[in-house]
């Protein structure tokens, strides 16, 4: 293994000593697009606390020649997560379960791509560096589980003559493309947009620094007066998006205001950029009340860009949550505001109220969100959506009673209980556990009609269907038999768009999921026909266009997968 791939601890993660006994979780890495056993993947280790997965980078076993392996996990662990490493595949995040030697748990990896070029231009010694978003390695992990993991990254030493080669990258994942010096210091280029690989894919690219455009840019307030000691912000489009920037967000550069406002950022690559005043998530609210909006700057190959970043004195939207008389401080106050893309929350006080903010000027739309406590399910539905504008005070949120369903997944032959992750779905919604559990309770639902589906991580599946409950009604015993089924895997092909897919059996939805270009995501279902509904969406100014619209017809046998791949 390569050690220019780096999948780095957490830090201060825990050594922990070994318990005897021990649990054995088996496994088989095949090629995806051959079904060939794999030989020599690596399969490195990860500790689990809670919801949060942290990877160390041990290595536990590597594939023989039938592309076997087992790993070991402390007594009573029934899911153990590791990192599947090739010079020749993809890197796969993947969660073990099956302790069964004889029928190892299957994990396809897809062939791995490859990017060669030159960087022409240079100055200094340097070299190529190629990450990507940890979560785009997860493959079926657990709905709602963080995957608490360094994102991982490729580098490449730029070779006499400006040569590079990076190989065994991730195919259909986004990857993040820059050129740093060999020591440390900021990015010399950073490549603004995002690039995909096909399994297989060997792409030219060839880079020259110093050979950008310069963004000339005045920092004002609301009344276009200069504002002095801002830091400013310039972050790559796969790394932001329209609406409050994020202090986690990497800058790819910073350049704070003079006395006049003025800032500039040289050597800018063509592309699409976002400019905003970087977040601080130590600063406390009263002390910045601006809001700090990124915007959108397309940068062509040479010349100079004029911008205004404009920083607006916040407002606030302040009420109270009520159920009835009664107020309501177990839920969530969600806010968003369409027209520049802000979204935010925060949680009502003991009394109710609430205070959201710093907003921009703009309709801001309020809604309510329940969920459960100690105390059991939360009996209350989600509010309905309530417009006011930004600054607005004494605003009643009303809840009403909901209703809440308990399930529970046993074996279709032998009446055990099985670990499953449980979606509850109705007609435009859709919640989920958050882990593989026996026994789960999905709460904070409006009344109406309901499906529940099962789903294991060994490729069982179960379907309740036709659950209708009303106000304050609690289905504490829904038991679904899950048994051997099929997956439907569905690829979106179409670069820069977004994929919302809807499952449906007998005109009832199963579930809905959303994803941008060449991720894959599955249904593990029970045997038998289903339709998909696939709409794809592009960006357009921070809304979402609807740009295609299809059906399908899908019939799935037991152990089969059926892949379902989309583009215009």
């Amino acid at each position: 293994m390569p050690e220019r791939l780096r999948f780095a601890a957490e830090p201060d993660a825990a050594v922990r000593p070994s318990v005897e006994p021990l649990t054995w979780f088996s496994g088989v890495a095949v090629a995806a697009e051959t079904g060939v056993p794999l030989e020599g993947v690596e399969v490195r280790g990860s500790s689990s606390r809670q919801k949060n997965i942290s990877f160390d980078g041990k290595l536990l076993a590597t594939t023989d020649a039938s592309g076997r392996f087992r790993v070991k996990a402390p007594a009573g662990v029934d899911a153990r997560p590791v990192a599947l490493l090739s010079e020749f595949t993809g890197p796969a995040l993947v969660q073990l379960h099956e302790r069964d030697p004889a029928t190892p748990q299957v994990i396809r990896l897809h062939q791995s791509a490859s990017l060669f070029g030159s960087v022409e231009g240079l100055e200094e010694p340097a070299r190529v560096m190629v990450t990507t978003r940890a979560y785009q390695l997860a493959k079926d992990w657990p709905a709602g589980t963080m995957i608490w993991m360094l994102d991982p990254e490729w580098t490449s030493v730029v070779q006499p003559g400006g040569l590079f080669e990076l190989r065994g990258l991730p195919p259909r994942c986004s990857l993040s493309v820059s050129v740093r010096p060999a020591g440390d210091g900021p990015s010399i280029l950073v490549v603004p947009e995002a690039m995909t690989l096909e399994p297989g894919e060997a792409r030219e690219l060839h880079l020259t620094a110093g050979s950008g455009a310069t963004i000339l840019g005045r920092v004002v307030d609301g009344e276009g007066a200069p504002i002095s000691d801002i830091d400013v912000g310039l972050y790559a489009s796969h790394v932001a998006h329209q609406g409050l920037v994020k202090p986690y967000w990497t800058t790819t550069s910073t350049a704070r205001s003079a006395a006049d406002g003025s800032f500039e950022f040289a050597d800018v690559q063509a592309g699409l950029w976002y400019l905003g005043a970087v977040a601080s998530s130590t600063v406390a609210e009263e002390s910045d009340p601006h809001v700090r909006l990124a915007q959108t700057v397309e940068v062509p190959e040479r010349g100079d860009v004029d911008v205004t970043l404009c920083l607006q004195r916040g407002l606030y939207v302040e009420g109270v949550v009520m159920n009835g008389q009664v107020p309501v401080h177990e839920a969530r106050v969600f806010a968003r505001i369409d027209a520049s893309g802000v979204i935010t929350s925060a949680s009502p006080a003991y009394d109710g109220t609430f205070r959201i903010g710093p907003l921009p000027r703009g309709d801001v739309i309020l809604r309510v969100m329940t969920s459960g406590s100690n105390a059991g399910p939360a009996l209350i539905a989600p509010s309905e959506e309530v417009t006011v504008p930004a600054g607005t005070s004494g605003v009643v949120l009303r809840v009403k009673d909901g209703c809440a369903i308990t399930m529970r997944g046993f074996d279709d032959e032998s009446g055990q209980p099985v670990q499953a992750i449980f979606t509850v779905s109705s007609e435009g919604s859709m919640r989920s556990g958050r882990e593989y559990q026996t026994v789960t309770t999905v709460d904070g639902l409006a009344p109406g009609r309901f499906a529940v589906r099962a789903s294991t991580q060994d490729g069982r599946a179960g379907i309740v269907e036709g659950i209708t409950l009303g106000a304050g009604e609690h289905a504490d015993d829904v038991r679904v038999r899950i048994a051997p089924g099929g997956t439907i895997q569905l690829v979106n092909g179409e670069a820069g768009t977004f994929l919302i897919a809807t499952l449906l059996r007998n005109d009832e939805c199963l579930g809905t999921n959303g994803w941008e270009s060449w991720r894959e995501t599955s249904w593990c279902v029970p045997a038998g026909a289903y339709r998909v509904e696939l709409v794809l969406l592009e960006s357009d100014g921070g809304k979402s266009l609807e740009v295609h619209r299809e059906e399908r017809s899908v019939v799935v046998s037991t152990g089969e997968t059926v892949e379902v791949h989309v583009s215009r």
